[in-house]
Protein backbone atom coordinates (compact mmCIF):
# COMPACT_ATOMS: atom_id res chain seq x y z
CA UNK A 1 0.00 0.00 0.00
CA UNK A 2 1.81 3.41 -0.84
CA UNK A 3 1.22 5.92 1.39
CA UNK A 4 0.60 9.74 0.70
CA UNK A 5 0.68 12.85 1.98
CA UNK A 6 -1.83 15.33 1.77
CA UNK A 7 -1.39 19.19 1.11
CA UNK A 8 -3.16 21.81 3.50
CA UNK A 9 -6.56 23.43 1.52
CA UNK A 10 -5.71 26.93 1.82
CA UNK A 11 -6.48 29.84 -0.18
CA UNK A 12 -2.94 29.99 -0.64
CA UNK A 13 -2.43 26.51 -1.43
CA UNK A 14 -5.97 26.55 -4.24
CA UNK A 15 -3.29 29.54 -5.67
CA UNK A 16 -0.65 27.26 -5.74
CA UNK A 17 -2.71 24.50 -7.23
CA UNK A 18 -4.33 26.47 -10.50
CA UNK A 19 -1.11 27.79 -11.05
CA UNK A 20 0.69 24.41 -11.40
CA UNK A 21 3.49 25.56 -8.63
CA UNK A 22 2.34 23.38 -5.83
CA UNK A 23 3.52 20.45 -7.37
CA UNK A 24 6.89 21.24 -8.65
CA UNK A 25 7.48 23.21 -4.90
CA UNK A 26 6.84 19.61 -3.74
CA UNK A 27 8.82 17.38 -6.23
CA UNK A 28 11.56 19.60 -5.17
CA UNK A 29 11.26 19.26 -1.72
CA UNK A 30 11.48 15.57 -1.35
CA UNK A 31 13.67 14.65 -4.50
CA UNK A 32 16.53 12.77 -3.47
CA UNK A 33 19.23 14.02 -4.60
CA UNK A 34 17.96 17.69 -2.85
CA UNK A 35 16.35 15.77 0.64
CA UNK A 36 19.91 16.53 2.27
CA UNK A 37 20.39 20.21 2.11
CA UNK A 38 16.75 21.19 1.98
CA UNK A 39 16.31 19.65 5.26
CA UNK A 40 19.59 21.92 6.57
CA UNK A 41 17.67 24.93 5.37
CA UNK A 42 14.31 23.66 6.15
CA UNK A 43 15.49 23.42 9.69
CA UNK A 44 17.67 26.83 9.77
CA UNK A 45 14.95 29.09 7.80
CA UNK A 46 12.57 27.48 10.36
CA UNK A 47 14.39 28.28 13.63
CA UNK A 48 15.53 31.98 11.95
CA UNK A 49 12.12 32.42 11.62
CA UNK A 50 10.60 31.11 15.24
CA UNK A 51 13.60 33.07 16.85
CA UNK A 52 12.59 36.09 15.17
CA UNK A 53 9.01 35.48 16.01
CA UNK A 54 8.06 35.22 11.99
CA UNK A 55 5.67 32.24 11.42
CA UNK A 56 4.37 33.34 7.86
CA UNK A 57 2.72 31.02 5.07
CA UNK A 58 5.98 30.17 3.56
CA UNK A 59 7.24 28.43 6.52
CA UNK A 60 3.46 26.46 7.45
CA UNK A 61 2.73 25.62 4.05
CA UNK A 62 6.73 24.86 2.02
CA UNK A 63 9.44 24.18 4.77
CA UNK A 64 7.91 22.69 7.72
CA UNK A 65 6.06 20.03 4.90
CA UNK A 66 9.64 19.74 3.48
CA UNK A 67 11.34 18.86 7.27
CA UNK A 68 8.93 16.47 7.47
CA UNK A 69 8.70 14.51 4.48
CA UNK A 70 13.10 14.79 3.95
CA UNK A 71 13.15 13.60 7.67
CA UNK A 72 11.14 10.16 6.80
CA UNK A 73 12.26 9.64 3.60
CA UNK A 74 15.99 11.02 3.94
CA UNK A 75 16.66 9.12 7.21
CA UNK A 76 17.41 5.92 4.45
CA UNK A 77 19.67 8.23 2.34
CA UNK A 78 21.85 10.06 4.99
CA UNK A 79 21.70 6.67 7.68
CA UNK A 80 25.24 6.98 7.13
CA UNK A 81 25.95 10.14 7.71
CA UNK A 82 25.77 12.60 10.58
CA UNK A 83 25.55 15.83 12.13
CA UNK A 84 27.88 17.43 14.08
CA UNK A 85 27.61 21.24 15.75
CA UNK A 86 30.69 23.84 17.08
CA UNK A 87 30.82 26.33 18.69
CA UNK A 88 33.69 28.84 20.12
CA UNK A 89 34.10 32.73 21.32
CA UNK A 90 37.37 34.01 20.42
CA UNK A 91 38.95 38.05 21.51
CA UNK A 92 41.68 39.04 19.42
CA UNK A 93 44.50 41.26 20.38
CA UNK A 94 45.62 44.64 18.97
CA UNK A 95 48.28 42.54 16.89
CA UNK A 96 45.64 40.60 14.68
CA UNK A 97 43.51 41.37 12.07
CA UNK A 98 39.69 41.46 11.93
CA UNK A 99 40.54 39.08 8.86
CA UNK A 100 42.55 36.45 10.84
CA UNK A 101 40.54 36.34 14.24
CA UNK A 102 37.43 35.66 11.85
CA UNK A 103 39.55 32.18 10.20
CA UNK A 104 40.46 31.28 14.12
CA UNK A 105 37.64 31.51 15.22
CA UNK A 106 35.85 29.25 12.35
CA UNK A 107 38.71 26.68 13.13
CA UNK A 108 38.34 26.81 16.21
CA UNK A 109 35.00 26.19 15.62
CA UNK A 110 35.30 23.48 13.84
CA UNK A 111 37.51 21.89 16.42
CA UNK A 112 35.37 21.59 18.98
CA UNK A 113 32.67 19.93 16.83
CA UNK A 114 35.50 17.65 16.30
CA UNK A 115 36.19 16.92 20.08
CA UNK A 116 32.96 16.88 21.09
CA UNK A 117 31.12 14.46 18.47
CA UNK A 118 30.61 11.83 20.54
CA UNK A 119 32.20 9.30 18.24
CA UNK A 120 35.11 10.66 18.59
CA UNK A 121 34.81 10.97 22.45
CA UNK A 122 34.12 7.06 22.61
CA UNK A 123 37.16 6.23 20.60
CA UNK A 124 39.77 8.42 22.63
CA UNK A 125 38.42 7.96 25.88
CA UNK A 126 40.06 4.93 27.33
CA UNK A 127 43.63 6.40 25.22
CA UNK A 128 46.29 8.61 26.97
CA UNK A 129 45.20 11.78 25.98
CA UNK A 130 48.86 13.23 25.42
CA UNK A 131 48.66 10.89 22.13
CA UNK A 132 45.83 12.97 20.60
CA UNK A 133 48.09 15.28 18.35
CA UNK A 134 47.00 18.28 16.37
CA UNK A 135 47.60 15.88 13.64
CA UNK A 136 44.41 13.94 14.35
CA UNK A 137 42.56 16.77 14.22
CA UNK A 138 43.73 18.20 11.35
CA UNK A 139 43.01 15.19 9.32
CA UNK A 140 39.77 15.05 10.16
CA UNK A 141 39.11 18.85 9.77
CA UNK A 142 40.44 18.72 6.19
CA UNK A 143 39.38 15.55 4.49
CA UNK A 144 36.62 14.04 6.59
CA UNK A 145 34.19 16.81 7.14
CA UNK A 146 31.71 17.99 4.18
CA UNK A 147 28.82 20.81 3.88
CA UNK A 148 30.26 22.61 6.59
CA UNK A 149 28.32 25.39 7.39
CA UNK A 150 28.48 28.72 9.59
CA UNK A 151 25.07 28.96 11.04
CA UNK A 152 25.32 31.74 13.67
CA UNK A 153 27.91 34.53 13.71
CA UNK A 154 28.05 37.36 16.01
CA UNK A 155 31.06 40.12 16.49
CA UNK A 156 30.94 42.64 19.39
CA UNK A 157 34.12 44.39 20.21
CA UNK A 158 37.00 41.80 19.52
CA UNK A 159 34.87 39.14 20.37
CA UNK A 160 33.40 36.95 17.38
CA UNK A 161 31.73 34.08 18.29
CA UNK A 162 31.04 31.11 15.68
CA UNK A 163 29.05 28.07 15.14
CA UNK A 164 29.31 25.86 12.42
CA UNK A 165 27.46 22.29 11.37
CA UNK A 166 29.10 19.68 9.73
CA UNK A 167 28.79 16.22 7.96
CA UNK A 168 30.61 13.19 8.74
CA UNK A 169 30.82 9.30 8.58
CA UNK A 170 30.97 7.51 11.80
CA UNK A 171 32.38 4.66 10.33
CA UNK A 172 35.53 7.12 8.44
CA UNK A 173 35.73 8.50 11.74
CA UNK A 174 36.40 5.27 13.62
CA UNK A 175 38.83 4.40 10.59
CA UNK A 176 40.96 7.34 10.85
CA UNK A 177 41.10 7.31 14.57
CA UNK A 178 42.05 4.11 14.94
CA UNK A 179 44.71 4.14 11.97
CA UNK A 180 46.41 7.56 14.09
CA UNK A 181 46.30 5.97 17.52
CA UNK A 182 47.71 2.21 16.28
CA UNK A 183 50.77 4.54 14.06
CA UNK A 184 50.98 6.55 18.08
CA UNK A 185 51.25 3.27 19.64
CA UNK A 186 53.81 1.72 17.11
CA UNK A 187 56.07 4.58 17.42
CA UNK A 188 55.75 4.26 21.44
CA UNK A 189 56.80 0.76 20.95
CA UNK A 190 59.80 1.69 18.62
CA UNK A 191 60.93 4.76 20.91
CA UNK A 192 60.47 2.50 23.83
CA UNK A 193 62.49 0.02 22.72
CA UNK A 194 65.60 2.28 21.86
CA UNK A 195 65.33 3.90 25.25
CA UNK A 196 65.83 0.59 27.44
CA UNK A 197 68.42 -0.62 24.57
CA UNK A 198 67.60 -4.41 24.90
CA UNK A 199 68.26 -6.80 22.31
CA UNK A 200 65.30 -6.28 19.59
CA UNK A 201 64.47 -10.05 17.50
CA UNK A 202 61.25 -11.11 15.13
CA UNK A 203 61.00 -12.80 12.15
CA UNK A 204 60.30 -10.46 9.27
CA UNK A 205 58.68 -11.80 6.03
CA UNK A 206 59.49 -9.55 3.12
CA UNK A 207 58.52 -9.99 -0.48
CA UNK A 208 60.16 -9.93 -4.27
CA UNK A 209 61.92 -6.00 -4.68
CA UNK A 210 59.50 -4.75 -1.93
CA UNK A 211 60.72 -2.87 0.96
CA UNK A 212 59.77 -4.12 4.00
CA UNK A 213 59.82 -2.29 7.68
CA UNK A 214 60.80 -3.96 10.40
CA UNK A 215 60.26 -1.77 13.45
CA UNK A 216 63.52 -2.56 14.81
CA UNK A 217 65.60 0.66 15.99
CA UNK A 218 69.05 1.10 15.25
CA UNK A 219 71.22 3.01 16.66
CA UNK A 220 75.05 3.89 15.74
CA UNK A 221 77.39 0.65 16.77
CA UNK A 222 74.42 -1.83 17.17
CA UNK A 223 75.14 -5.20 16.13
CA UNK A 224 72.53 -6.72 13.28
CA UNK A 225 72.12 -10.33 12.96
CA UNK A 226 70.53 -12.22 9.77
CA UNK A 227 69.71 -15.88 11.00
CA UNK A 228 68.69 -18.33 8.57
CA UNK A 229 67.13 -16.83 5.95
CA UNK A 230 64.84 -19.16 4.00
CA UNK A 231 65.75 -17.60 0.47
CA UNK A 232 68.16 -13.93 -0.55
CA UNK A 233 67.01 -10.54 0.24
CA UNK A 234 68.57 -7.37 -0.25
CA UNK A 235 69.49 -4.90 2.96
CA UNK A 236 70.77 -1.37 1.58
CA UNK A 237 74.48 0.09 1.69
CA UNK A 238 76.02 3.12 1.76
CA UNK A 239 75.77 2.99 -2.29
CA UNK A 240 74.41 -0.09 -3.29
CA UNK A 241 72.19 -2.80 -1.97
CA UNK A 242 73.82 -6.15 -0.68
CA UNK A 243 72.21 -9.53 -1.00
CA UNK A 244 72.37 -11.65 1.91
CA UNK A 245 71.68 -15.42 1.18
CA UNK A 246 73.19 -16.69 4.31
CA UNK A 247 73.57 -16.07 8.30
CA UNK A 248 75.71 -13.12 8.75
CA UNK A 249 75.88 -10.21 10.58
CA UNK A 250 77.23 -6.15 10.60
CA UNK A 251 77.08 -3.47 12.67
CA UNK A 252 75.11 -0.24 12.26
CA UNK A 253 76.80 2.95 11.01
CA UNK A 254 73.54 4.72 11.64
CA UNK A 255 70.17 5.48 12.83
CA UNK A 256 66.63 4.73 12.73
CA UNK A 257 64.08 1.61 11.52
CA UNK A 258 66.05 -0.84 9.76
CA UNK A 259 64.60 -2.23 6.68
CA UNK A 260 64.95 -5.02 4.35
CA UNK A 261 64.03 -5.82 0.67
CA UNK A 262 63.01 -8.65 -0.85
CA UNK A 263 65.32 -10.10 -3.84
CA UNK A 264 63.56 -12.65 -6.71
CA UNK A 265 61.36 -14.81 -3.84
CA UNK A 266 59.24 -14.28 -1.16
CA UNK A 267 60.13 -15.67 1.94
CA UNK A 268 61.34 -14.79 6.14
CA UNK A 269 64.90 -14.07 8.09
CA UNK A 270 65.20 -14.00 12.06
CA UNK A 271 66.55 -10.54 12.29
CA UNK A 272 68.30 -9.94 15.76
CA UNK A 273 69.71 -6.27 17.12
CA UNK A 274 71.85 -6.24 19.56
CA UNK A 275 72.70 -2.85 21.28
CA UNK A 276 76.42 -1.44 21.06
CA UNK A 277 76.78 -1.51 24.89
CA UNK A 278 75.98 -5.23 25.17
Amino acid sequence: MQSSISWPITPHNQSLERTGKRSSVFAKCIGPPLSSNVMRMAILRTLQSVKGGRMNRTITYVFLPCLLVTLICGSAISADVELIQGHYCYTYGDNESLVEARKVVRNLAVRNAIESYNIFVQSTSSVDKSILTEDLITTISGGYLTQVETVEHIEKGRTICDTIIANVSPKEIREVIRTELEKRKSYSKRKKAATKREIQEKIVYFRPEQPTNTDLVLQLGDTVHYINPTVPFKVPGRNQFHIISKTTEHESTGYGSLVIYGHKQKGFVHVRIVPGNK
